[in-house]
């Protein structure tokens, strides 16, 4: 970490120097990475990107934030419950850091990007093989050609019929985002579809489910 923490102070100088007040992809890049991927995030270098990207440094404990920050986005569907049982920080440090999140640049062009679904994709791939490889019914499904579902299963039941433009949301795309606002316009599965889908994902091994979008349109 030390050696990327000079390397990006070089950066900020040398942008300095040069008069620029973009960030560079190389910068987006580095900010996701520390974001999803640092073991042990580092608070002078998180004031960097805070810097780079335009945010001003929050006023509450620097390390305690960063604790926040790094859990909700590398956990986006979980409570505020298991987000206080990871990180040993208070209801009111979650949720506090949570709202500074709908408003900085930093993580608004971070869940933009292109490396955060990317991450998404990598650990629900992550959780769904070890599913296999500690299920040994899964295995053998797998053996006899039989479908498979994931453990927990995330649905979107309202096919992105949102009124809702939460900043923090990973569709949000800057309000840019072709919504579908008339019900009227979507087929939408009924009580009895979705009865028979989560009964064949129980039978198929899911025992979590988690409902995304819509908000209180379920």
């Amino acid at each position: 970490m030390a050696v990327e923490l000079d390397s990006f102070k070089g950066d900020i100088l040398r942008t300095a120097q040069t008069g620029l007040s973009d960030y560079s992809s190389g910068d987006l890049y580095h900010a996701a990475k520390f974001l999803c991927l640092s073991d042990k995030p580092n608070a002078d270098l998180y004031s960097l990107l805070l810097h780079r990207f335009g945010d001003q440094i929050p006023l509450f404990d620097l390390d305690r934030h960063l604790t926040a920050v790094t859990a909700v986005i590398r956990n986006p569907t979980a409570p505020v419950e298991t987000l206080s049982a990871i990180t040993g920080l208070s209801f009111d440090d979650i949720k506090q850091n949570q709202t500074w999140i709908q408003t900085s640049n930093l993580i608004k062009n971070v869940l933009l990007s292109h490396y955060y679904p990317a991450y998404l994709f990598i650990q629900y791939a992550q959780s769904f093989l070890r599913d296999l490889v500690e299920n040994p019914s899964y295995l053998e499904y797998v053996a006899q050609h039989k479908p498979v579902t994931p453990k927990r299963l995330e649905i979107h039941a309202t096919n992105a019929i949102c009124n809702y433009r939460c900043e923090m949301c990973l569709w949000h795309v800057q309000n840019q985002a072709d919504y579908q606002t008339d019900t009227k316009q979507v087929t939408l599965l009924g009580s009895k579809d979705w009865k028979n889908i989560l009964t064949q994902a129980k039978e198929s091994g899911t025992n979590v489910v988690i409902f995304s979008g819509g908000v209180n349109l379920f």
